[in-house]
């Protein structure tokens, strides 16, 4: 049974709404189990810092990296046609390249690049985007090339490019941002037509990171300070992944605070559990860090800053070892166990 059911279960069992005749099922009983130690395992941890799973991917960078989005033809005709942009946010006077393939379905529902602009004339396709902003209406029209030339890089290897420089006259006002659809058309020869929509994020946030980082251990946790030049007051939201030298993530964490317009230092605290369970003191460097202007849909997003910070040497003594015991789900947990076992 997939996450999201065993989620959905997990809520409808802690909150009571799922009668306990039918909490007492063995699957179900089995679903409550699996979900009260996933409800411990997380305890251990605030909801303001996580450890990183071992050979886990930084999971700041994983939010910011961009998705394909693909669309087979008419009644799931191949090839499909796969859309996806260079970033997920960009900021005036950013240019974004967007890229496009066109692929076709293995018998086991994977995908592989099957065409490429040298293929025969018979299966070209001709590839055009239009840029469409959920306020600002279309912004442009541009033309998909796979012929090596700037912004493609690899004549005939089946990725088409483009790119669009955003504009200061459709920036977004200061504080928020823009939803750009990427609607992308392909058509052969025969005009058989494919379709698929991309996007990314047109940004104006409020506030900018300096690159100025300092830290210390506070109260057994390794507390980074960031400084940020705040342009207009707002909520802002600042998260960061702490990795070892060798790069392996530890851990992450966030922080929110409103700020009026000025320079400022945020502490971004990391639990001190995280580097006790990992055995590793020392020097630690804040792999990826962003910052964002919050309260409003949707937020508008900072750039990631990578390699942005090596901390001062640390011995594991001056962590704490202890877990956080985070009440909430901690009772949750209960809840599904005493369920578990009717």
């Amino acid at each position: 049974m997939n996450n999201k059911i065993l989620k959905t279960l997990t809520a409808l069992i802690s909150t009571g709404l799922m009668a306990p005749a039918f909490a007492a099922d063995p699957q179900t009983a089995d679903l409550a189990e699996r979900a009260a130690r996933d409800y411990r395992e997380q305890a251990r941890y605030p909801a303001w810092s996580q450890a990183v799973a071992l050979g886990a991917p930084d999971p700041v960078q994983a939010e910011r990296t961009p998705s394909r989005q693909t669309l087979p033809g008419p009644n799931g005709a191949s090839p499909a046609l796969s859309v996806w942009s260079s970033d997920l946010r960009a900021e005036s006077g950013d240019t974004i390249t967007l890229y496009a393939e066109m692929v076709e379905k293995k018998p086991k529902d994977t995908l592989a690049i099957m065409l490429s602009s040298g293929a025969d004339e018979n299966d070209a396709w001709t590839l055009t985007g239009e840029l469409v902003g959920h306020n600002s209406g279309t912004l442009a029209e541009i033309d998909y090339r796979d012929d090596g030339k700037s912004p493609d890089e690899v004549a005939g290897d089946g990725v088409y490019t483009g790119s669009y420089t955003l504009p200061g006259e459709h920036r977004p006002e200061m504080g928020k941002a823009e939803n750009i659809a990427v609607r992308v058309t392909a058509e052969n020869p025969q005009a058989e037509p494919r379709h698929a929509v991309g996007g990314f994020l047109y940004s104006h946030p409020a506030a900018a990171l300096t690159g100025r980082f300092r830290d210390s251990e506070v109260d057994g946790n390794l507390v980074l300070q960031a400084e940020v030049a705040v342009f207009k007051a707002a909520r802002f939201h600042l998260q960061g992944t702490l990795a070892a030298p060798s790069g392996q993530s530890i851990a992450t964490a966030k922080t929110s605070e409103t700020l009026e317009p000025d320079t400022h230092w945020i502490d971004l605290p990391f639990y001190g559990l995280a580097f006790h369970e990992r055995g590793l003191p020392g020097v630690y460097q804040l792999n990826t860090v962003t910052l964002s202007t919050t309260g409003s849909i949707p937020n508008a997003l900072g750039p990631l800053m990578h390699n942005a910070h090596n901390t001062r040497a640390y011995g594991l003594s001056q962590f704490s070892s202890q877990p956080f015991g985070r009440k909430n789900l901690l009772e949750a947990a209960q809840r599904l166990e005493k369920q578990s076992q009717r």
